[in-house]
């Protein structure tokens, strides 16, 4: 996810917590972990296979 990405999900976040929609907050917030967390794997491992060649 790029730092713009990161950026407007975050606002969108407080959006909705300020609207008072918790649950969705915490929905959307383990979506984003989870989603950032996967991403950062497979960067680590296209890159040792990139350095490898």
């Amino acid at each position: 996810m790029t730092t713009a990405a990161g950026l407007w999900s975050v606002a969108c976040l407080g959006l909705v917590i300020g609207a008072g929609f918790y649950m969705m907050a915490l929905f959307a917030s383990l979506v984003m972990l989870l989603t950032l967390k996967t991403f950062n794997q497979l960067e680590i491992k296209f890159s040792k296979q990139k350095k490898t060649k």
